[in-house]
């Protein structure tokens, strides 16, 4: 295991450190330099896609995915006043206009593989109202006993 985070330790200093370790005369070809120039927008992508483009790691490319409406939005009013902050305001004002219902989706049910021995597992819907009081009920049938812990996770 110590071998493992020294090893860790080594690459993550190596490919960070490289810069301010290599010698000033030493140049990477214009093809690499050009090709850097654009790690920053491909890093960020990464990130944002796949929250815009999937729901429960499926594709969600309906008129309900509102984050997807909010940044198509969001590019054409870059792309006419190429002004990032007035982007971003506007995307965040599509995304509240279209969402107008008070609620977002967290998550949505889905069967659940193993619903148990007692097929007593189940998935549900969450929505929350956008205010900053959260009210959760659980309730169950009067002859379903549970059968195990009952966890709640909030991030």
């Amino acid at each position: 295991m110590l071998l493992a985070f020294a090893g860790l330790g080594l690459v993550t200093i190596l490919t960070r450190g490289s810069f301010f370790m290599v010698p000033s005369t030493v140049q990477l070809p214009p093809r690499v330099e050009r090709a850097l120039r654009y790690a920053p927008a491909c890093a960020l992508t990464a990130i944002i896609a796949p929250d815009i483009f999937t729901r429960d790691n499926r594709l969600f490319l309906t008129w309900h995915n509102y984050e997807l409406l909010a940044v198509v939005v969001a590019i054409a009013v870059f792309l006419k006043t190429r002004n990032m902050l007035t982007m971003m305001a506007v995307g965040m004002l599509a995304f509240t206009l279209f969402d107008s219902d008070g609620t977002t989706t967290l998550a949505t049910g889905a069967p659940v593989a193993d619903a148990g021995p007692n097929h007593t597992c189940v998935a549900q819907d969450v929505t929350f109202p956008h205010t900053g009081q959260f009210s959760l009920s659980v309730v169950a049938a009067a002859n379903i006993m549970p059968a195990g812990d009952f966890y709640l996770r909030f991030y």
